[in-house]
């Protein structure tokens, strides 16, 4: 995440996966610079019944859309209660999808107010976004063929 946040002139990086069946948001990543010291103790999970309006926003979004978590809609509420720390200035964010089902978020921040994201940064970010779209499902896939594994060989040793 580091290296995203560093090439994309951010302050802040990161990655969360949605389970919309868990109905759970756990971060899984993230970064922040020396200029960015706000990062307060991030949750191991988030009941996504409290971030309804940010995982809609999410949902409807066609791509990279750009944020403010000081923004006073719904949806930047929710963030600021769900994630405590310093509220950064420009940030954007691109939603994972798999097969149109959305299972996480990558986002970065800048914390200059005045920061603008370049065409080439927001190319960048959903390029990085569909590419981790995909490994979060195939690790997902992988999980899923263990248990599935471990659940046969129990059935068959009890045969």
């Amino acid at each position: 995440m580091g290296e995203l946040g560093v090439t994309l002139r951010a302050d802040v990086a990161f990655v969360d996966s949605i389970d919309l069946e868990r109905q759970v948001l756990r971060p899984s990543g993230g970064w922040s610079s020396v200029r960015y010291r706000g990062l307060g103790d991030v949750p191991a999970e988030v009941s996504l019944d409290r971030l309804a309006n940010w995982v809609a926003l999410l949902q409807r979004s066609g791509g990279v859309m750009h944020y403010q978590r000081t923004s006073d809609a719904p949806w930047g509420r929710e963030l600021r209660e769900a994630f405590p720390g310093e509220h950064v200035g420009p940030g954007m964010v691109a939603p994972l999808r798999v097969g149109g089902v959305l299972i996480g978020v990558v986002g970065l921040a800048n914390c200059d107010p005045e920061h603008t994201w370049s065409d080439n940064e927001v190319d960048t970010l959903q390029q990085v976004a569909d590419t981790l779209a995909n490994l979060l499902a195939r690790q997902r896939d992988a999980e899923a063929l263990r248990a599935s594994e471990t659940r046969l060989g129990a059935m068959l040793a009890s045969v």
